[in-house]
């Protein structure tokens, strides 16, 4: 079962992937849903050429990472345009996706568990993880029982000095599968 501090972990990532825009960029033709010309119709200035260059003229838009993951499904193509944001949209999905990883194994009801959209998000977070790894930082940590060895002078020594600056995380662990698994595990 989760604790209510685990709950409250969960509803701060939901409200992030759901509520907290980023900047991004992205072609005006990929912006317009399919509905949208149907019912409108395409704007047309007779020249084909500067037509065709104002579709994949880059307009700006701010989208949360649900909807990132839409236009992702789609095939849709767009730039987030600080580069840095890219490593909290990676690190907020890992822990979302980590987090319905413990509730798929640990709940016996897990009929209504969005798999689909988990493995969506999984996708996507394998896309964006060599951008988001360009600006991560490892430090070196120790678990609060090695701290406490080292207090009493049974540890070893960790040297402490200077800060270690590589890509973070070197691979992304794909959580799809589990997820899969999870929900056929489920159907049987």
């Amino acid at each position: 079962m989760y604790s209510s501090q685990q709950e409250n972990e969960y509803q701060k990532l939901v409200n992030i992937i759901f509520e907290r825009k980023y900047e991004i960029r992205i072609k005006m033709i990929d912006n317009i849903s399919v509905e949208e010309v149907s019912f409108y119709g395409m704007t047309t200035t007779g020249d084909t050429e500067y037509d065709k260059s104002l579709s994949e003229e880059l307009i700006t838009r701010w989208l949360s990472i649900n909807e990132m993951v839409e236009y992702f499904k789609r095939g849709r193509p767009f730039r987030v345009v600080n580069i840095k944001d890219t490593t909290e949209i990676y690190e907020v999905i890992h822990q979302y996706l980590l987090s319905w990883k413990v509730r798929l194994q640990n709940s016996v009801n897990i009929g209504n568990a969005p798999v689909d959209d988990l493995i969506a998000l999984d996708s996507f977070a394998t896309s964006i993880h060599g951008y988001a790894c360009e600006n991560m930082t490892v430090q070196k940590t120790q678990s609060s029982l090695m701290n406490y060895f080292n207090s009493v002078g049974l540890g070893r020594s960790v040297p402490q000095s200077e800060p270690t600056k590589e890509p973070g995380v070197k691979r992304h662990d794909s959580l799809a599968e589990i997820f899969s698994e999870a929900i056929m595990g489920f159907r049987r």
